[in-house]
């Protein structure tokens, strides 16, 4: 009997422990995980992916993205540098407003740009390729007030020679011709006298170097006459025919502040009896 139960009692024992056993088994199976891809990551060493190239001067780009093209000073002036960074006294020129320089790439904030065979740095915000917003149109029949963009912008580029910008008055005929003049690379240096208004241009500048009055058109020259009521009109000669018809453009031949484009025959200039004011 003893022997029996002692036979009894081992069995179980035996049966217990293999069950016990097996939930160790499934517990360690259940903790032992695969490794996560971030633990292997951060415990393994991995080659850097290359970093993303950077130009200086990136090819085939400029303002407006287009590399080599012709830009002009924004600005009121622009200060070139040597370098691409600001440093004490480091600037070697200043660039007028309307000034056209060639991009030729970049670096940074600055552009790299050509002007009169010097190459120099200045900001890429003080420039821009689009014209129209330095150089006014012109259009027959439109009126040129104080306020018309356009007016403003001869002004800004005459710099306001004839101070009408704080007088309100509308685009004057002497303004355009300067305007003009400016476009075609001439200039006038003016003497003392004040004020210089059209139909006196021509007392004004005789005998002055560079400067050639005739009664004869001539293409590029100013054209300058004395109205029946004693004022005077400029104008610029835009083209002269062989007819001797002529094409004038000017600002308040009829109307005060209008632009005409106009082709006057022989005869009818003739009775105007202008002269031509030729600017070198």
């Amino acid at each position: 009997m003893t022997a029996t139960i002692i036979a009894v009692l081992n069995d179980l024992w035996d049966f217990l422990w293999s069950q016990e056993s097996k939930e160790i088994v499934n517990e360690t199976a259940l903790t032992l995980e695969t490794p996560r891809k971030e633990n292997v990551a951060q415990n393994t060493p991995l080659i850097a992916a290359p970093e993303k190239q950077v130009f200086l001067n990136p090819p085939q780009t400029n303002v407006d993205g287009l590399y080599g093209d012709t830009a002009y000073i924004l600005t009121t002036e622009a200060k070139a540098f040597h370098r691409p960074v600001w440093t004490f006294d480091g600037v070697v020129k200043s660039f007028p407003y309307a000034t056209a320089v060639t991009v030729l790439g970049y670096e940074g904030r600055f552009a790299r740009v050509a002007n009169d065979g010097s190459t120099l740095f200045i900001l890429k915000d003080e420039l821009t390729t689009h014209k129209d917003e330095i150089f006014a149109e012109f259009h027959t029949g439109e009126i040129y007030s104080a306020n018309h963009p356009d007016t403003k912008k001869v002004r800004r580029l005459i710099r306001d020679e004839f101070f009408t910008t704080e007088l309100c008055m509308p685009l004057l005929g002497v303004e355009f011709v300067m305007y003009r003049l400016l476009l075609a690379g001439r200039s006038i240096v003016w003497k003392s006298t004040r004020p210089r208004l059209a139909g006196q241009w021509q007392n004004l500048l005789k005998g002055q170097m560079g400067i050639q009055i005739g009664i004869m058109p001539k293409t590029g020259a100013v054209f300058e006459y004395t109205k029946a009521d004693g004022s005077g009109f400029l104008g610029y000669t835009k083209a002269v025919h062989v007819d001797d018809s002529i094409v004038i453009e000017g600002m308040g031949r009829m109307i005060e502040g209008e632009y005409k484009e106009e082709v006057l025959t022989k005869e009818v200039w003739h009775e105007l009896r202008p002269v031509w004011i030729a600017i070198q």
